[in-house]
């Protein structure tokens, strides 16, 4: 066996017949969830362990709100300079970097201008329809988007970039935002249901338009602000569906597909990453993150599922890189074994840009790439597998190799059966 796949052995070894590398990411809103906290106030788990100014505490809707505040703005209006970057805490409060912000060109200026007035429709939309309903998570979202709006701003005002928004709730700069804004009011006033479905409206499209721009830059600045605020949107979006629940309703999707919703309002159980070094035969310390998903026609499965053969799986993750690698470009990789019913013999395979599943011996130098050279953002979708599976046992791992080399795959891999 050549010396990579010993190297493969240990650690495929490790993943398939072992769960010690498996996460135990939080997620999600909690009572009191000091330093794990995004700039917007919303709950999200911090695997870095960052300390984070503020706290973020949830209400009786369990809609994050930001804490106590400990002011670490330092003047930001009277320092502000040009090419100064934000730096974010928990509590929404921000300070500069000193260091240069990365060029921005026409095209991001347009999205980040339109970023800054759907904050605020999404903002004045919840305003009145709280004077409307009385409806609590209508004032509570109103406070994170009005935190959303106050990022952006600031990023504004590092680049010197005129402001769109206006001060009166209701009047916008972009005639397209207007309308939007006057259709959604006129829908959400009809019934208390209507409001909070055009709630969870605009966070699906809201999440749909910071997709677009995250696919449309490379400048960190802007990936930042732009992932925190999805996150946000994830939240604001588990937020209405709860309410719309709450009443007797089912949720339908509006504007993202099932399967997205899906991964939104139920997230898959986090797992941590492992890294391999081709290079010095050594397992490496990576700080990546893995929400495999197992889904078939009648929803999302753990692990231990067993399936028909019959079925239509759907296999996927979303993938959040070690905070080193985002931005470099990298292979992504998805590798199996499978043990055919019956038997006791485990073959390995791995996926080609083609989408075909083939045999793999298990040499790293033959391991080919889903997708080649994609350039790493904060929050990766991998699509693995889509139709019908022969029977047996699957063993599935996904991942991303570097250009030095370094492999990082999940360390749980997805395990489940098909009869």
């Amino acid at each position: 066996m050549k010396h990579t796949q010993k190297i493969l052995s240990l650690a495929m070894a490790m993943i398939f017949a072992s769960s010690a590398w498996a996460g135990n990411g939080k997620g999600g809103p909690d009572s009191s969830l000091n330093g794990t906290c995004v700039a917007d106030g919303t709950c999200t788990a911090n695997p870095q362990g960052r300390h984070l100014a503020g706290t973020c505490l949830t209400d009786s809707e369990n809609t994050c709100l930001p804490g106590p505040k400990e002011n670490n703005s330092q003047n930001w209006q009277g320092n502000r300079q040009q090419g100064s970057q934000v730096n974010c805490s928990a509590d929404g409060t921000c300070s500069l970097l000193e260091q240069p912000l990365p060029e921005i060109s026409e095209a991001e200026v347009m999205t980040l201008s339109f970023m800054r007035e759907e904050e605020k429709m999404a903002r004045d939309v919840y305003i009145t329809l709280y004077e409307v309903w009385q409806t609590p998570i209508f004032a509570n979202i109103s406070k994170a988007e009005q935190q959303h709006m106050d990022q952006i701003k600031l990023l504004l005002d590092s680049y010197e970039l005129p402001d769109p928004a206006t001060e009166e709730i209701g009047v916008f700069t972009n005639p397209e935002i207007q309308a939007l804004y006057d259709s959604l009011v006129e829908r959400g006033r009809t019934s208390q249901i209507e409001g909070l479905q055009v709630g969870a409206l605009i966070e699906e499209v809201d999440i749909a338009d910071l997709q677009n721009a995250l696919a449309e830059t490379e400048n960190p600045a802007l990936e930042t602000i732009y992932t925190n605020l999805m996150n946000g949107s994830y939240n604001h979006l588990r937020g209405f569906v709860r309410n719309i629940e709450n009443l007797g309703y089912a949720y339908q999707v509006q504007h993202l597909s099932q399967e997205e919703v899906d991964d939104i309002l139920n997230p898959a159980v986090v797992s941590r990453g492992i890294g391999l070094n081709a290079d010095n035969s050594q397992l490496v310390a990576t700080d990546a993150q893995f929400k495999p998903s197992i889904k078939n026609q009648n929803g999302r499965h753990a692990n231990a599922a067993v399936l028909s053969q019959g079925d239509d799986i759907t296999l996927g993750a979303t993938l959040q890189p070690d905070t080193a690698h985002i931005g470099q470009n990298a292979d992504l990789l998805a590798v199996a074994t499978f043990t055919p019913k019956g038997s006791n013999q485990q073959v390995m395979f791995m996926r080609d840009e083609t989408g075909t599943w083939q045999n793999w011996d298990g040499d790293l130098g033959n391991l080919t790439a889903i997708q080649s050279q994609q350039r790493l953002h904060a929050n990766q979708r991998l699509s693995i597998h889509q139709g019908q599976l022969p029977p047996g046992r699957y063993q599935v791992s996904m991942g991303y190799r570097l250009p030095d080399g370094t492999i990082i795959l999940n360390g749980q891999p997805m395990d489940f059966s098909v009869e």
